[in-house]
């Protein structure tokens, strides 16, 4: 069992600094120079990336405050609406920033002819996402602020009085399970544009779907629930639909091309 540690402090000078928004702006910054090197990879240069990530970053934190405000704290911002801009506060979704980064991004690559090069920007835009995730999500972890069910498992966390299993903590591991996969997956997979942006989407949505069912709901203030479903999700169903039709897409593609080269 993990040892229950209190959220620490950082003070660097007269300023206390967020141990999560310290984590969120590493796992970026480390997202952002895995996209990098996936995009010199495919013969791709690096402003690809460098020219579309202002918008993308900007929609991710957009996408992940209105879900927040209107999937998880509506009540609190029909009482002061103007709460909705007060980013100090905290309360962000990470599936809402994982939306409003898809979102963004195609849009952004929408004007691509090719559609091989617009599938290859889409994998190199999401190889950096495991990671930054991963990092981020250690961040949650740190201040504890996702609380799962009790367990005595060997992943739970000893809080004081009881046991339970940190969402943080799982979410991360699940990611760094996911980077280790993208690791060794995205060269072979780089014959094939858009292959590593479906695997990652349908792995993301399934393993956030299922750990979703983990979060406590015996703590004061607990997820909310619709027709016991939280939020995210809600979220990760039309995820895990558009990533499977597009490795279906793929597949058919592949398939036919195989087919025609046969028949020559």
């Amino acid at each position: 069992m993990i040892p229950y540690f209190p959220a620490p402090e950082i003070s660097l000078a007269m300023i206390t600094l967020s141990p999560w928004g310290l984590m969120v702006s590493l796992g970026i910054l480390l997202g952002v120079q895995v996209s990098v090197r996936e995009a010199r990879a495919r013969g791709l240069k690096p402003a690809e990336i460098f020219d579309r990530l202002p918008l993308i970053l900007l929609a991710a934190f957009l996408g992940a405050r209105l879900v927040y405000t209107f999937g998880y704290a509506l009540g609190d911002w029909l009482e002061n609406p103007l709460g909705f801009f007060y980013f100090w506060d905290g309360g962000w979704s990470s599936a809402g920033g994982f939306f409003g980064a898809i979102s963004a991004g195609l849009f952004l690559i929408r004007k691509e002819n090719s559609r091989p090069l617009r599938y290859a920007l889409i994998d190199c835009l999401a190889a950096g996402f495991p990671l930054g995730m991963a990092v981020g999500r250690l961040g949650c972890f740190i201040i504890h602020d996702h609380l799962g069910i009790l367990s005595g498992s060997f992943l739970a966390v000893a809080f004081p009085g009881v046991a339970r299993f940190d969402l943080g903590l799982l979410e991360s591991l699940n990611m760094f399970f996911l980077v280790l996969a993208v690791g060794i997956f995205a060269s072979r997979s780089r014959a094939s544009p858009g292959l590593l942006a479906g695997l990652i989407g349908l792995w993301y949505a399934l393993s956030r779907f299922g750990l979703d069912f983990l979060r406590a709901s015996d703590v004061p203030s607990p997820d909310i629930r619709y027709a016991l479903l939280t939020p995210a999700q809600w979220l990760m169903m039309p995820l895990a639909v558009a990533s499977g039709y597009l490795l279906i897409q793929l597949w058919r593609e592949n398939f036919k091309s195989e087919l025609e080269l046969r028949t020559e």
